[in-house]
């Protein structure tokens, strides 16, 4: 059994401060939440992966203060994930022209249409972020 050296752990030493790179994921965000707002599912395919927000504008009760804060503007996703190719988590050399964000997204909008009535999704929305 490991011992507790709770007690000895510096988080200090495990927290990787940068300037630079705090500012990648600022410029990255920015762009995914300024990005357009398209159709889900995705009209077309296109190769791939990323991150990607959901947004939702619907008649379903319990959704409605997020299709409110939706109305004029996309403003509030319900939901942000993202996209790997196929062996990312393995760390195996992977190229990034598989569409693994369109099918991401394609899942999503099985998903969506099994679980919860047409009529109440009205207007569900995505936004991408591509990683070359």
């Amino acid at each position: 059994m490991a011992s507790d050296n709770s007690s000895n752990f510096d988080q200090s030493l495990h927290t990787f401060q940068s300037s630079v790179f705090q500012k990648v994921i600022t410029d990255a965000i920015n762009f995914l939440i300024s990005s357009p707002v398209e159709p889900l599912p995705p009209n077309h395919s296109f190769p791939g992966a990323g991150v990607y927000l959901l947004y939702y504008k619907g008649s379903f009760e319990p959704y409605s203060p997020i299709a409110e804060a939706n109305t004029k503007k996309m403003n509030m996703p319900i939901y942000a994930g993202k996209a790997v190719p196929s062996g990312w988590r393995q760390s195996r050399s992977v190229t990034n022209t598989s569409p693994a964000l369109y099918n991401r997204l394609k899942k999503h909008a099985r998903s969506i249409q099994a679980v919860i009535n047409a009529s109440k999704v009205l207007l569900h929305q995505h936004a991408n972020l591509i990683l070359p």
